[in-house]
């Protein structure tokens, strides 16, 4: 009984020795080591500044202060878009400069607003620029002598020809005729005719009467 419960013994404590030996195999694999931090800093695209907007002839300069994305970086390049009546029209895309020229710029009232561009990313539009009103054109002196129109209703003063395609010339109105009437020409000289017969010449040619007989006297 005694040899019985010394080898119980002996089975639990090598028993206890194996199953420690085997956790702390174990627990040397666990490396602890400090959690690493991982910090982004995301920049937002700014929005674009107003530009200033000038009207020369048919065309409008635009000029604008460059954005800054963060300290050092700017904007790789610029939308510039036109509003007013009917849709935006982008007038200058992805220009590298701080200015452009929108050119022929239609009849009506318009304002322009800036994009500013980095990579992949668009800022916002920026505040509107002032408004600048463009009016139709006065046609030139070449289009009003050779007008792309139908033919063109001739008058006395001013006659014109509208050859085939429907093309006319509009030819310049006759000069103005002074009413000064002109003198009236000599009356063609009377031909001179022979003067009528005297009347000493006309008894002359008469026949002679005949005497009066005395009986007439008588009475």
């Amino acid at each position: 009984m005694k040899h019985l419960t010394k080898l119980s013994l002996v089975a639990a404590t090598a028993a206890a020795v194996t199953f420690g030996g085997s956790v702390y195999a174990f627990a040397g694999w666990i490396i602890d080591t400090p959690a690493t931090v991982l910090e982004m800093t995301v920049a937002q695209v700014p929005a674009g500044n107003a530009p200033a907007v000038e009207a020369k002839n048919k065309n409008a300069e635009i000029a604008w202060e460059g954005s800054t994305v963060v300290a050092g970086v700017q904007a790789e390049s610029y939308i510039v878009t036109r509003f007013g009546s009917g849709a935006p029209v982008v007038v200058c895309d992805h220009v590298t400069t701080t200015a452009c020229r929108d050119k022929s710029v239609p009849q009506g009232t318009w304002t322009w607003k800036v994009r500013p561009v980095f990579k992949s990313w668009l800022g916002d539009y920026s505040p509107n620029s002032a408004a600048l009103t463009f009016t139709k054109s006065p046609p030139t002196a070449a289009e009003l002598v050779s007008a792309t129109t139908p033919a063109v209703r001739a008058t006395p003063d001013a006659p014109s020809t509208a050859p085939a395609g429907g093309r006319a010339v509009v030819t310049s109105p006759a000069p103005t005729v002074s009413a000064t009437k002109p003198p009236a020409s000599p009356a063609p000289e009377a031909k001179k005719e022979d003067p009528p017969p005297s009347t000493q010449e006309s008894a002359s040619a008469e026949p002679s009467a005949s005497p009066s007989s005395p009986a007439e006297d008588k009475k």
